[in-house]
């Protein structure tokens, strides 16, 4: 799997970047910080903006989870508006 990670990462572009980006679709969190680690070393626009997403997806997942489960803890609903009182 590392060879054909760095090969990828030699080779740029956007294929290069959506066979990376596929990854993140798999279960090992190694695998996935590793692509995220090399996509970084790519220095690409669009492996930044790759990345950028999945970050704002993780985020917002993450916040919605805890929202949901503890909504009392918030002073805001996950997604912008805020709650009326």
């Amino acid at each position: 799997r590392y060879s054909a990670l760095f090969a990828l990462r030699n080779k740029g572009g956007r294929e290069a970047v959506a066979a990376l980006g596929a990854v993140f679709g798999c279960r090992s969190a190694l695998l996935k910080h590793e692509v995220a680690y090399v996509m970084g070393q790519m220095q690409d626009p669009l492996a930044v903006e790759f990345l950028t997403n999945v970050l704002k997806v993780r985020i917002l997942s993450d916040t919605w989870i805890r929202w949901w489960a503890e909504p009392d803890k918030f002073n805001f609903y996950p997604f912008g508006s805020f709650k009326s009182d």
